[in-house]
């Protein structure tokens, strides 16, 4: 099952108490059928056991998740939901205080409870957790409130089977400073904030322009190159240095201004944590840059910084024109930052990496030149393109993403080239459509991955074809059927193909299923309490492997399996 189907799964109920569906009247459960079958149990606190009244529960058929029916348990938690036909239905709760959340959900996964003969649907436990929340207040040196400041929440967890730390919500500091983070899981987070001081004052250039007449006139931080024209004299005043051309650096929680020594906020369940910011202001540095061209002139600026594993921050400057040709760039706070100079038109004219220094020092990276890189697209068999189709290279260090849409001749290329790095390659668009192999020259490819290593022009021959393949199983601890358990269907050469990685829970009844899946061999794990695995790192899933359900995927091919839980 793809990701995005997945995070249907358990997603749709959850839109729908979200979007206030859930707070009107409940549907009543029509009567049990004499054959009917029912979904009942009891929702409880997970931390301490005891029953959760009010609790709202909808249930519906996993091929009709829209046809929901929700009750409200009493006193004594329970709920039942009679006359229902056989099949799988998916389970969702929702109460005051705690993560809506659905049946034994784990991230974008859950189980479905399973119907029918022989089947055990009526001594469900709903274990809910509380959720916990982060807020606080940003000030600034004096102690005053920082209003309009974006405060970024990052979290520190397996992501695509990867331990990473991103980004999960940001918010706005209200009119007295304060933010709030709330239905939050327990877990590692980062709080920052990117600001800017309310008194700050850039100060900037005056060019002074005399024309046929004598007149003069004083342009401030800019001026048209229609008023150049026909001038007589530019003179340039440069700016008179000012004690208020400070800036803030992104601060995180703790004080630091470098991710590397962030504080860690260690949310358990149900708590509620303080975590206020102090911001310190700091000279904010400037840079030139030297237009060479009309169309340079007439660019603009975005300032990068990136965070943690790559997460891009959005630095706010000032820009001017300092003087006929130079634009100069104001409001830059220490660190690293990667400047993309862009024309009006939007496109891209230079990318420059700059290292400012605590005293103000703006040092520009010598970056290697771009790559060239040409992509041919072939199908097996031969066939057309249909519909739109994209290549996508994330490069593996900086999670930095490169796109580029095929044309109708199964072409693209990469205008501005590509650095040298390691990236992994896929192709987007066509659920049918799966990357079959990669040959390319000036480069290394091995799996999916792409080393770019010199800088020689690089061609790459992709062919596709259709017909993924579909699994379906059952996990068994012993004889019997595990539910809610990690299904791991992990690729050969793990390492080099962790695009092919795909992952299910399993039911009720313990089955599962994995649909789409790329033909290839592949080991099929379950895995009990899995979920805070690095399952897409070979050293990890390691020790589970030999134990593992080995399997072949043929184009098509349809397979069921029984698969051990570990």
């Amino acid at each position: 099952m793809k990701k995005n189907e997945v995070m249907l799964r358990w997603l749709a109920p959850v839109a729908l108490f979200a979007s206030g569906m859930l707070g009107q009247q409940p549907h009543t459960a029509a009567p049990p059928a004499p054959s009917g079958f029912q979904i009942s149990g009891i929702v409880v606190d997970a931390a301490g056991s005891q029953p959760l009244s009010g609790a709202r529960v909808a249930i519906a058929p996993v091929s009709q998740r829209d046809a929901f029916t929700t009750i409200i348990t009493g006193e004594d938690g329970r709920f039942s939901f009679p006359g229902l036909e056989p099949g799988k239905y998916t389970l969702t709760a929702q109460h005051r205080g705690y993560v809506t959340q659905s049946f034994n959900q784990h991230g974008p996964f859950s189980s479905s409870i399973a119907v029918g003969p022989e089947l055990d649907s009526s001594h469900l436990v709903f274990a809910m957790i509380v959720e916990g929340a982060i807020s606080g207040s940003v000030i600034d040196e004096q102690g005053e409130a920082v209003r309009d400041a974006r405060v970024m929440l990052f979290q520190s967890a397996v992501d695509d089977g990867i331990l990473r730390t991103i980004q999960r919500a940001s918010a706005m500091t209200d009119d007295e400073g304060h933010y709030h983070f709330s239905h939050l899981r327990a877990g590692k987070y980062f709080v920052a904030v990117s600001a800017q001081p309310w008194y700050a004052q850039r100060p900037q250039a005056h060019i002074k322009v005399t024309d046929a007449g004598g007149s003069v006139t004083d342009y401030a931080g800019g001026v048209d190159d229609s008023a150049l024209k026909d001038a007589q004299r530019v003179e340039v005043v440069e700016a008179t240095p000012s004690p208020l051309d400070v800036v803030y650096p992104i601060t995180f929680y703790g004080g630091a201004t470098d991710a590397s020594a962030a504080t860690p906020i260690l949310l358990g369940k149900g708590d509620k944590i303080s975590a206020d910011i102090s911001l310190q202001a700091v000279p904010a540095a400037h840079w030139r840059i030297t237009s060479a061209s009309e169309q340079q002139q007439q660019s603009f600026v975005l300032l990068e910084q990136r965070v943690f594993d790559g997460t891009r921050i959005q630095i706010p400057v000032n820009a001017s024109i300092a003087r006929p040709g130079v634009v100069e760039i104001a409001g830059l706070p220490p660190g690293h930052f990667t400047a993309n100079m862009h024309s009006t038109t939007g496109e891209t004219v230079e990318q420059q990496e700059l290292e400012v220094g605590g005293n103000g020092a703006v040092e520009k990276g010598h970056p290697a030149a771009a790559v060239p890189l040409a992509v041919s697209l072939g199908f097996e068999p031969p066939a057309a393109l249909s519909g739109q189709m994209s290549l996508m290279l994330r490069e593996k260090t900086s999670n930095q993403v490169l796109r580029e849409n095929v044309n109708g001749k199964g072409e693209i290329e990469f205008k501005e080239g590509i650095q040298r790095g390691t990236y992994e390659v896929s192709v987007q668009g066509g659920s049918a459509i799966y990357l079959r192999s990669i040959q390319a020259t000036g480069a290394r490819i091995t799996g999916r991955i792409l080393e770019v290593k010199g800088a020689a022009p690089v061609k790459l021959s992709l062919t596709l074809a259709t017909g993924r393949g579909d699994i379906t199983g059952i996990a068994l601890r012993g004889d019997n059927p595990a539910p809610g358990v990690m299904v791991v269907l992990v690729p050969g050469d793990p390492a080099h193909n962790q695009l092919l990685f795909r992952r299910d829970q399993s039911d009720s009844d313990g089955t599962f299923s994995i649909a789409g899946v790329v033909p290839g061999r592949y080991t099929l794990l379950a895995i009990a309490d899995g979920w805070d695995l690095e399952w897409a790192n070979p050293a990890v899933l390691e020790r589970f492997m030999a134990q593992g359900e080995p399997l072949t995927v043929e184009a098509r091919g349809k397979y069921s399996v029984k698969v051990k839980v570990q």
